[in-house]
């Protein structure tokens, strides 16, 4: 197994990340802090993703299915299913993510956190949007 330091990302805290060379398989584990707040939908064709709700409360759309979940529920997300999700509650909600294969949301999150907007408030949404598109990854009306 390799280990990686984890590294934040815009309200995400990522925990060290494990890759199983001994089968060629790997898997992305993740943890997040997330503030209330309103999220983006999306769909990406390449991982499966695996959301462990560990604290907070969470309006979470899966599909065309909306589904209220707290601390302990589990979601499973095949590729290619449109998914978001918003912390409800007012307290920060925490999540373990797991995506497989791994890797590919790192090479996309590398990318995006090379991007030079000028500012360190200024979001680059469009390249930003412009690279998760060769990764796959589509933003979805919400």
């Amino acid at each position: 197994m390799t280990r990686r330091s984890p590294k934040p990302v815009r309200g995400w805290t990522r925990v060290p990340e494990y890759s199983l060379l001994d089968t060629g398989a790997t898997v992305r584990v993740a943890a997040a802090r997330v503030a209330a707040q309103g999220g983006k939908r999306l769909r990406h064709p390449t991982y499966d993703e695996t959301f462990i709700i560990c604290e907070g409360h969470y309006d979470f759309r899966l599909g065309e299915k909306l589904l209220k979940l707290g601390s302990g529920d589990v979601v499973f997300i095949p590729r290619g299913t449109p998914h978001g999700f918003v912390s409800t509650g007012p307290e920060f909600g925490r999540q373990i993510i797991i995506s497989s294969p791994g890797g590919i949301f790192d090479s996309m999150i590398a990318e995006v956190t090379m991007l030079d907007t000028g500012s360190p408030t200024r979001n680059a949404s469009e390249e930003a949007k412009a690279i998760a598109a060769n990764y796959g990854l589509e933003f979805l009306p919400t």
